[in-house]
């Protein structure tokens, strides 16, 4: 901004402050005429109101023009949805990251400190021993899942040979009371 263009700015700044100095004085200066006898500084009088008390009484003493003997009913409608969670802002998005979200610095800092031989997978260098640790890895899981299907298998069949049981036992127990109610029924 060059000289010339603030200079005018501060000048105009200057003339308006000025202006509305000079209105607030004269204000003060009206507002200082003495006050009529009897009243209370600072109390409104009849005269300082912009309405007549009179008048305001005589027309709440009239009869109501139009009379509403029903209820006004008040609707409204919002067409709008309710925002989901996706849609507000996240307590967690920051507008820029400190360092990279899944950058490799862990793996690098180990690289440099951390000797081939205690690495997690020892000094695995050939794809040969990926490949066997993958294998090991897969074969190992399938193991896991046999053993625990056969372990449900076991005990599903388990509870199906308890509930045979008790039904064997109850199936004994009311061919035995029927036999019995026969044998009762039957003339001596």
């Amino acid at each position: 901004m060059g000289r010339t263009a603030w200079g005018a700015r501060v000048s105009v700044a200057v003339a308006l402050m000025a202006s509305c100095l000079a209105v607030a004085a004269s204000a003060q200066q009206a507002s200082a005429q003495p006050a009529p006898a009897g009243s209370t500084p600072g109390a409104p009088t009849s005269t300082d109101l912009p309405t007549s008390i009179d008048r305001v009484r005589e027309q709440l003493s009239r009869e109501p023009a139009i009379r509403l003997d029903i209820q006004p009913i008040f609707r409204v409608e919002v067409n709008e949805r309710r925002p989901r969670y996706w849609d507000l802002p996240s307590l967690f998005a920051f507008e820029a990251e400190p360092r990279g979200v899944s950058g490799p610095w862990h793996q690098q800092f180990l690289g440099m400190t951390t000797p081939d031989e205690a690495r997690m997978y020892g000094p695995m260098n050939s794809s040969a021993d990926t490949a066997q640790l993958v294998a090991t890895g897969l074969a190992f899981s399938g193991a896991v899942k046999l053993v625990t299907a056969g372990i449900d298998r076991w005990r599903k069949g388990r509870r199906e040979g308890k509930a045979r049981a008790a039904r064997e036992e109850v199936d004994g127990a009311l061919a035995a009371l029927e036999a019995a109610n026969l044998a009762a029924a039957q003339p001596n």
